[in-house]
């Protein structure tokens, strides 16, 4: 786990902590899905007659999305 103090983030970031004083970020191993980065080159597929992989931005909107920040 990885634990942020609020003094470390800024102001802003600090406003959505809901007084908690810490952000702590836990990430776990999960056989429901697995982010291979090693195909990081799919997603970034200029053919337009290949489908980009999504995801990674997926994976990083949800990260950052408010409710998951909240939750």
């Amino acid at each position: 786990m990885f634990v942020l103090a609020a003094v470390e983030l800024t102001p802003h970031c600090q406003s959505f902590l809901r007084n908690t004083g810490q952000l702590q970020i836990r990430i776990v191993r999960s056989e429901a899905f697995i982010l291979d980065l090693n195909t990081l080159q799919q997603a970034m597929v200029n053919d337009v007659t290949q489908p980009p992989d999504h995801t990674l931005r997926t994976f990083l909107e949800l990260l950052t999305s408010q409710p998951f920040l909240n939750a």
